[in-house]
């Protein structure tokens, strides 16, 4: 896909840029390095009131229905003031939220991850598994786990959307010596009716299977 950079694009990039800089970004993301654990960074409610989270996202499931090009211009910026935060883990789940489930849970879910009162998680490496709305299995790595209230995780050739909450559902936090390359999040539920914190199936019930084309 082709993304075409326009004079609003730049605009974009722009205001983006001073946000950053005006909130400091830098001085947030190594504040946070030296903390214990993960935690939302200062500026994150001021940046939700933006409205970026929704830039993908139909105004019909509460976004601003623009696109993927807006979108992928506020990451870049993001990503260039080392900008701490759920943001882009939210916003892939969200982006695939939209694209593949059945319409009542886009429109369940989306509104939330819209407006930030609900930030979520993503995992691809893993074992799991989805029979019925049971999701059972272990994510070695999900980018903003240690944040997110809804998990979205690759299931074999479907992703299942499973809420942090859920009985069962487990996320640990590995620790690393070089603080800047703090681990993602492991998610690694345990088997129903005993505790485990090696990979072991989990059942739950609030689990739900995105077929991608479906």
């Amino acid at each position: 896909m082709t993304i075409a950079i326009t004079e609003d694009h730049r605009t974009l990039a722009e205001v983006t840029a001073d946000f950053l800089e005006r909130h400091d970004s830098k001085g947030a993301a190594r504040a946070l390095l030296e903390a214990d654990t993960e935690s939302m960074p200062a500026f994150w409610d001021a940046l939700v009131e933006l409205g970026w989270l929704g830039l993908h996202i139909d105004e019909a499931d509460g976004g601003s229905g623009f696109g993927m090009p807006e979108l992928v211009v506020v990451v870049e910026q993001l990503g260039a003031g080392l900008a701490p935060g759920p943001f882009v883990s939210t916003v892939i789940a969200s982006a695939a939220i939209a694209a593949a489930a059945p319409a009542d849970v886009a429109a369940h879910l989306l509104p939330g991850l819209a407006d930030g009162s609900v930030v979520a998680g993503v995992g691809i490496d893993g074992d799991v598994t989805v029979s019925g709305s049971a999701v059972s299995g272990t994510v070695r790595t999900v980018l903003g786990g240690a944040l997110g209230q809804l998990l979205v995780v690759r299931a074999g050739a479907d992703l299942a959307i499973v809420e942090r909450s859920a009985t069962g559902v487990t996320v640990t936090n590995r620790a690393n010596l070089d603080p800047t390359r703090r681990d993602p999040a492991r998610c690694h539920p345990p088997a129903a009716g005993r505790r485990s914190h090696r990979r072991g199936p989990c059942h739950h019930h609030h689990g739900r299977r995105l077929r991608p084309g479906a």
